[in-house]
């Protein structure tokens, strides 16, 4: 869903998903943080990429070459 949302640019929605899998205790896998980090490089929001990137480990997820990766991409 995350990502559809993504393609779609929709992202006030991919953020509002994104709380709602915190506040239900889900795991959040780094794959979804690349491919929200995806859509905001479509869009250009740089800025939230970078604050996306920094609230993974609010998700219990820690961040890889992969996902540095891709910050570096912008």
């Amino acid at each position: 869903m995350i990502h559809r949302l993504g393609l779609e640019s929709q992202m006030s929605s991919v953020q509002q998903l994104l709380l709602e899998m915190k506040l239900q205790g889900l795991k959040c896998f780094e794959e979804i943080f690349v491919t929200v980090i995806r859509s905001y490089s479509k869009t250009r929001c740089s800025s939230q990429a970078l604050d996306t990137f920094h609230r993974m480990l609010e998700f219990g997820c820690k961040p890889t070459v992969k996902i540095f990766n891709r910050m570096l991409e912008f």
